[in-house]
Formats: C-alpha cells, sequence, structure tokens
C-alpha cells in the first residue's frame, strides 16, 4: 500500500470511509460527485485530497488494481506541492462561498483536462456556500462532464440543500482516536512519540489542531499568554487585540485555552484521588466546578465563532466569563 493510504489506513474510527476510497481507485467505478461528511475534527479534508490524489495519479490511470496513489509521480508530486493544473481545491472568501467561486468552477468544469484524464475539484466547507452559490453548483451537477469529479467536505450537511446531496456519494467521517492521530504526528510529521501522544488527547481528532497546539506550545504557551494579558489589561481590550486575527488565528487561542485548561483538570482530578483523606474536599471541588466552567465556555465561544458570530463579541464573553470565574484559570499561570 502506497504511503498516503497507509497513513489513512492508522484511522481505525474511518475505515469504511478508506475502504469506499480504496474500491473506487481499484474499480475505477468513480461517481461525478462525493460529499465527506463528518464533525469538526474529521479527516475528511485529508481523505478528499488522497482521493483526488488517486484520481490524478498517472500510474493509477495507467495501471489497474491499484487502491491508492503512487506518490513518486509527477501527478502525486504536483499536488504534494499545490501545482497540479487539474485540482482545483475551492476555499471560502471570508465567511462563505461566493457566487462567483462557483462561475470559476463552471469555468475550469467546461474545458478539458491539461495533464490528467479528469479534472478534481475539493470544495472545503461546502455548507458556507451561499445561496446563489448553491444554485449555480447544482447546474453542474445536474449535467456534469464525463471527465469531471466533485469532491464536497461539509460539518453541517442540513444546511446543503438537499438537491445537491442527492446527487453526491455521501461518505460519513468519525474524529481521530487518539491513538490513531498520535501515529500520524509521529509518522508524517516527525513530532516525537511522547510529545505526539501527549497532545493528541486534546486535540479532538484533529491533525490541524494538534499542529496549531505543539506551534504553540513551542513557541511558549498560547494560552497561558492570553491568561496572563487579562490579569493586565481587560477583558474588552483583550478581545479587541485577538478579534482582529484571521479565523484560524482565532480558533488557535481558543485551542491554546482548552488544551491548558483540560490539562489542569486532569491533573486536579489525578491529585483528588492521589490524596489523603485530609484533603480539603470542598475547595478540590470548588476548584473542578472553575476548570467545568471556564472549558464550558470555551466551548460556547468556539460554536459562536464557528457559527461566524462577530468575533469580538465572542471573545469578550469568553473573557469576561473567565474573569469571573474565581478558582481555576488563575491557577494555571506559574
Amino acid at each position: 500500500m502506497d504511503q498516503q493510504s497507509a497513513s489513512l489506513s492508522m484511522d481505525r474510527g474511518n475505515q469504511v470511509a478508506l475502504k469506499i476510497i480504496q474500491l473506487t481507485l481499484r474499480s475505477q467505478r468513480v461517481a461525478h460527485a462525493y460529499l465527506f461528511k463528518g464533525p469538526s475534527g474529521s479527516p475528511k479534508v485529508a481523505y478528499a485530497v488522497a482521493l483526488a490524489k488517486g484520481l490524478l495519479c498517472d500510474n493509477q490511470q495507467s495501471e489497474t488494481g491499484r487502491d491508492g496513489p503512487c506518490e513518486s509521480c509527477w501527478s502525486c508530486r504536483e499536488i504534494g506541492k499545490g501545482a497540479h493544473p487539474d485540482l482545483f481545491q475551492v476555499e471560502k472568501d471570508g465567511n462563505t462561498i461566493k457566487i462567483k467561486k462557483t462561475h470559476e468552477i463552471l469555468k475550469e468544469a467546461l474545458s478539458r483536462p491539461y495533464h490528467s484524464t479528469r479534472k478534481v475539484f475539493v470544495i472545503r466547507e461546502a455548507e458556507d456556500m451561499t445561496a446563489e452559490a448553491s444554485n449555480a453548483l447544482l447546474k453542474i451537477l445536474e449535467e456534469p462532464p464525463s471527465y469531471v469529479t466533485f469532491i464536497l467536505t461539509a460539518t453541517n450537511v442540513a444546511a446543503i440543500p438537499e438537491t445537491i446531496v442527492s446527487r453526491c456519494q455521501v461518505v460519513p467521517f468519525r474524529r481521530l482516536p487518539p491513538h490513531a492521530l498520535g501515529q500520524i504526528l509521529v509518522e508524517e510529521h516527525k513530532i516525537p512519540q511522547e510529545e505526539a501522544l501527549a497532545v493528541a488527547e486534546y486535540s479532538d481528532g484533529s491533525v490541524d489542531k494538534a499542529l496549531s497546539l505543539l506551534e504553540g506550545q513551542r513557541g511558549g504557551s498560547l494560552g497561558e499568554s492570553v491568561l496572563r494579558e487579562l490579569t493586565e489589561i481587560s477583558p474588552v481590550e483583550v478581545a479587541q487585540k485577538y478579534s482582529r486575527l484571521d479565523p484560524k488565528e482565532r480558533l488557535r487561542v481558543v485551542f491554546g485555552l482548552e488544551v491548558l485548561f483540560q490539562k489542569k483538570m486532569r491533573e486536579s482530578v489525578s491529585a483528588g484521588f492521589e490524596s489523603d483523606v485530609d484533603r480539603d474536599q470542598r475547595r478540590y471541588l470548588e476548584e473542578l466546578q472553575g476548570w467545568y466552567r471556564a472549558l464550558d465556555s470555551l466551548l460556547q465561544a468556539r460554536r459562536r465563532l464557528d457559527a461566524n458570530t462577530n468575533p469580538f463579541l465572542a471573545l469578550a464573553v469568553l473573557f469576561m466569563d473567565l474573569c469571573h470565574i474565581e478558582k481555576g484559570w488563575r491557577l494555571c499561570l506559574p
């Protein structure tokens, strides 16, 4: 099995999706459109790119019975560099995928492939298409050129028109379990095993979140930096600062706080089990309650940011909540 398929096969939570991809590539019975659906943190985008690479692989197209890309041909190398002329990855422009982007897709779909025998369009977060963009995409899906394959990824399938969903082969995904995520971090990203397994416990099955957390830890604890600012200036000022970041960086701030709080909460729980019977149980319960309230506030902030709520308001509410928690996060600071 090739390197990409081998890395995906470590994901014990998504064997059905892996088998669908392998069977598709082996049989060359390719649907015009796929919809990879799953919760935030599930590896649906990684699988979408793996399927696209397999479809465009030069050796895949010249041989039969392969269940994955070869990783060594010109097409595989160009996809790895993000430069293949027949692979188009579509992302949001701001908060939505606008009709202009769909018109660009239509224009490309109507022209023949440049190098391979087909063109592949990976549309990330397809639920964030505007109504106009969805209608334009539907027109392509109703009569797609024979050489075109669409791969849509989505967290909230209910937000995608049923007329689009019905024209796709739907493939469900689950989050990566911690041990599988840890293996991917070790083998693909060369993270030391102990560090990889530790951060995998706090990453909700998301490779991107794990890498973001590792980056934050190596550059100094992002979570601790934010909390220290809350002791020095008002939560509104801190919210103004971080709301100016781009969406990925804003989520990285929330992730940094989350991993710090989860770590401290687990340490507190372990200390409670290992402590003497004379331990102040009331203080212990208050401490746990503080962690729970802090994590609940973070969860609500993540939901607001994912729902495209005004980032300043979402962060201001979060930071004010944290400042009102008497126990808990202040214990994170050295």
